[in-house]
């Protein structure tokens, strides 16, 4: 595989300017750009303009959506939510097919991409992930009620099944798999690079149909995966004292790891500094 450079961006959560674009322009120089998630809490009007402005520098680009671009949504999934959890807006509720809509091709959830000037195809996960191991339970049920009513999947062996498919037909040999939240496998460490921080005991709170796809993708000969590449974990370990709140500071219990090499494969976490709201890879 010839050697490339990619940028990947993490959760932006609305931080976007004209300055963040100077810097993959002038300074990274990226043969590609990639996004793994929660560019704002399910916010249209911030895709179209941050899609046109990469566009017009003539910067390609590749994303997956996060939890927070289908949050209103989410959340509205489950009716019997009496309290709508911030930063729920019923003005945004179903934005997330207009974002669909809007980002087309470059989206590539549940799908992939063929790029031939790089020789690669890049494979997206299951979008719009809030992480860990339950399906039915997680959330009050609303993110299993949203993957029924938007994308009519009922399992994580049902979502595993539809990316295995797009790694066995995308074009290249050379892959890149990318999601919002990354697989399972990965530790159970507090401080794991999908670790579940907000708890005294830590956990795995990955994707387990990410992984069952990629498991699946590595034992056939054709597919060379030497990158999976997402967000949603933030960089300083949630405090215990704070497990059960909503947690802003910038003082936690050490570090997340944000990079590892596991089966060949080197996996990376385009993670939150929750201080700075943003950090870039």
């Amino acid at each position: 595989m010839k050697s490339i450079r990619l940028a990947i961006v993490g959760d932006i959560h609305g931080y976007w300017n004209k300055y963040d674009v100077n810097i993959l322009q002038e300074m990274i120089q990226p043969n590609h750009t990639i996004f793994v998630g929660d560019f704002q809490n399910e916010d249209t009007n911030f895709i179209s303009n941050l899609q046109n402005t990469m566009n017009e520098h003539n910067l390609p680009f590749t994303c997956i959506l996060g939890n927070h671009d289908a949050w209103a949504t989410t959340i509205d999934s489950v009716k019997h939510i009496t309290t709508r959890i911030p930063p729920y807006d019923v003005n945004k509720v179903n934005n997330i097919q207009k974002s669909l809509e809007i980002l087309s091709t470059n989206h590539v959830g549940f799908s992939h991409k063929n790029i031939s000037t790089l020789n690669l195809s890049i494979i997206g996960g299951r979008p719009c992930s809030w992480g860990g191991p339950e399906w039915s339970n997680n959330f009050f049920g609303a993110p299993a009620m949203f993957y029924k009513n938007i994308f009519d999947i009922n399992s994580f062996q049902e979502s595993a099944n539809i990316i295995t498919n797009e790694i066995n037909t995308s074009k290249y040999k050379n892959k890149i798999m990318i999601g919002h939240n990354g697989p399972t496998g990965l530790g159970t460490e507090r401080n794991a690079i999908v670790g579940q921080d907000f708890s005294e005991t830590g956990g795995d709170f990955g994707d387990p149909d990410f992984e069952i796809a990629i498991v699946n993708a590595a034992k056939h000969s054709n597919h060379h995966i030497p990158l999976c590449l997402f967000g949603h974990m933030h960089h300083l370990i949630k405090p215990l004292k704070h497990k059960d709140e909503i947690w802003h500071g910038d003082q936690g219990d050490g570090n997340r790891i944000m990079c590892m090499k596991k089966d060949n494969i080197v996996y990376v976490v385009s993670i939150i500094y929750i201080y700075r709201s943003i950090d870039r890879l």
